[in-house]
Parts: C-alpha cells; structure tokens; sequence
C-alpha cells in the first residue's frame, strides 16, 4: 500500500506510514469531492433519452410569452375600438337591452358616447328639416273640376329659415338628451349611487332611437294614410323609448323595491316640468308638418 502523503511503500496492514507517520486508508475529505452543479441558465439543456438537445432558454420563453400578451392586448383593444354607430343604432331599435349589453365597453368611453349623441342629434334635426322642406315646397290645390291636387314649389325653398330649422332644433334635441342625463346623474349622487355620466348619456340617446323611427319617420308616412294611424305610431315609440331608458337605467343604479319608484318618479317628474313647454311644442311642430302633408 502506497502513502497517499510521500507515496512510501507500506504494508497493506500497517496503519501509519512508516516513512512519514501519516495515518493510512484515510478517506477523501467530503470538501475535496466535486459535485456537478447544474447551470439553470444554460442555452443547452440535458436530453432525454432518444431526444437531441434543444436550444430554449427562459429569456427566449419569456420574450415568447410577452409577445403573445402584447399581441392579444393589441389585437382587442382594435377590436373595442371599431364601434359600427349605425348598425347599433339598428340592432337598438329591435333588441335595445341585448345590444346595450353587447356594447357596453364602448358606449361608456366618452370619445363613443359623445359621437353616438350627436350622430343621434344630427339626424333627428336632418329628418326634421326634411319634414319642413317638403312641406314648404308641397302645396295643395282645391279646384271644383280637378279635386284636391298637390304641387310641388321648389322655389319656396328660399323662405325657409335655415339658421332656425337646423340649429335651433339641434340645439333644443340636444338639450333634452343631455338634460335627461344630466338630471339621473345628479339624482345619483343625491342618493349616493354615482353613476357614470357618460354611460347615462349613452342610456338616453339609446332610448332615443324609437322615437326618431316612430315620431319623425314612420308617423309622416302613415300620415299620408290614415292620420289615426300617425297618432298610434308617435305614441308607441314614446312608450317604447320610455320602456328602454327605465331598464337600462335601472340596471345602472341598481336599485330596489319603493326606493327605485320613487327615485324614477323624482327625476321624472323634474325632467317633465322642466321639458313640458319644449316637448309641447316639438310636438305640436310634428303633428303640424303631418297635417300639411296631406
């Protein structure tokens, strides 16, 4: 047995080294062994058997993963963005509460809410000067040989006043749309509730919709048929407005029992003695561009 110290020659039973004393069959300190260390970094991990090596590191997991995030941010915050007003508008006026629900995210950013409002304001107040041009250029004739006999007068287009047929009505429709909103909001915050002004806005110019389908579209037209039947549809598209706005607004507020009737009735009944003289004469002003179509 050789020294593991001076490497001299020793019998296999001796226990010292008879050169240099030092103790035989030492093991080898546990300091002195090493033990592979396994680099977490590494470009290059360990195969499985009957696998080649692949080269992923967690920087490159990670870009990967980033990428994918930042991809999919992308990807639906283009898609909130791109809000169709007309084919709302559509949808609203068949399934008023499902379509509100659906497009919820975007009618309650501003920038939406308040082009949705004034697209609704423009043509209302465009529909409405329709109605007052064809009226002033329609004329109608009584005549003992012909009958009744209606002509058309383009050159009396001159004595329309445009400034006060499209800005004064866009003005007054306006008012009331955000008057109506505005009025739910402060009521809100009486009662602690704090909805959002911009989602009551777009709430208001939603129930609007039926009223522009009913009031200024179809009711001129069954005009020209039975004025009866102009009566029924103005009327049914106010109920029908009146019905959308009192879900989806209290859907908002969240209210129940007596407190939801008597907050509706409250805000209510300021928005109808504060708009009474107006909604009087806009509707007065319909039922008369109606009568002069016939």
């Amino acid at each position: 047995m050789n020294c593991s110290k001076c490497g001299a020659l020793n019998e296999a039973t001796s226990k010292f080294c008879v050169k240099c004393g030092a103790p035989l069959n030492q093991s080898v300190p546990v300091n002195n062994i090493e033990t592979p260390t396994v680099d977490t970094q590494s470009n290059i991990s360990m195969p499985l058997p009957n696998q080649e090596p692949t080269n992923i590191t967690n920087n490159n997991i990670n870009n990967n993963v980033s990428n994918n995030v930042n991809s999919n941010i992308n990807t639906n915050t283009v898609v909130q963005d791109k809000f169709n007003y007309f084919k709302y508008m559509l949808h609203a006026l068949l399934k008023p509460v499902k379509s509100y629900k659906d497009e919820e995210n975007n009618l309650s950013k501003p920038k939406i809410s308040l082009i949705f409002s004034l697209i609704v304001i423009a043509i209302m107040t465009l529909i409405n000067f329709l109605i007052v041009a064809i009226t002033t250029i329609r004329t109608m004739n009584y005549s003992f040989t012909d009958g009744l006999k209606y002509t058309w007068d383009f050159s009396k287009l001159k004595d329309i006043n445009y400034i006060q047929v499209i800005g004064k009505n866009f003005l007054v429709y306006a008012i009331i749309i955000f008057a109506i909103a505005a009025i739910y909001y402060v009521a809100s915050l009486v009662i602690k509730k704090g909805i959002n002004f911009i989602k009551g806005l777009s709430i208001t110019t939603t129930a609007i919709i039926p009223v522009i389908a009913g009031t200024l579209i179809l009711a001129p037209i069954a005009s020209m048929i039975w004025v009866p039947l102009a009566m029924i549809f103005i009327v049914v598209s106010f109920a029908y407005a009146i019905l959308i706005f009192y879900d989806l607004i209290n859907k908002e507020l969240n209210l129940d029992g007596d407190k939801k009737i008597y907050f509706n009735l409250a805000c209510l009944s300021v928005i109808i003695i504060a708009a009474y003289f107006l909604i009087i004469t806009l509707l007065v002003g319909s039922l008369g561009s109606i009568g002069s179509l016939l």
